[in-house]
């Protein structure tokens, strides 16, 4: 079923609304190198930089279960290779 948004008052900034959608909607996070992946929080993207292997495991099994979508670095992408599961839904950056 769908969910009815809060309402909003008239006289609420337009960011009131968007405020009380987005407490619903998943996320997207973004695991890799520093700089590949830092630009994507100006979208509002979940940033887990990770240079290592480690650091790349680390990331994903720290990710909530409100994450839907992973864009992984090519790099990050190999080190994750046949250790992930069908959900969250995963994207690689080309090289």
């Amino acid at each position: 079923p769908a969910r009815t948004p809060e309402p909003v008052a008239i006289d609420d900034p337009p960011s009131a609304l968007l405020s009380s959608e987005r407490r619903d909607m998943a996320k997207i996070a973004i695991i890799g190198e520093s700089g590949k992946v830092l630009g994507f929080g100006l979208a509002g993207a979940i940033i887990l930089p990770a240079e290592e292997p480690e650091a790349v495991l680390a990331a994903w099994h720290s990710l909530g279960e409100d994450v839907a979508v992973v864009v992984l670095t090519s790099r990050a992408a190999r080190t994750l290779a046949g250790r992930t599961a069908s959900w969250p839904l995963t994207a690689v950056m080309p090289p």
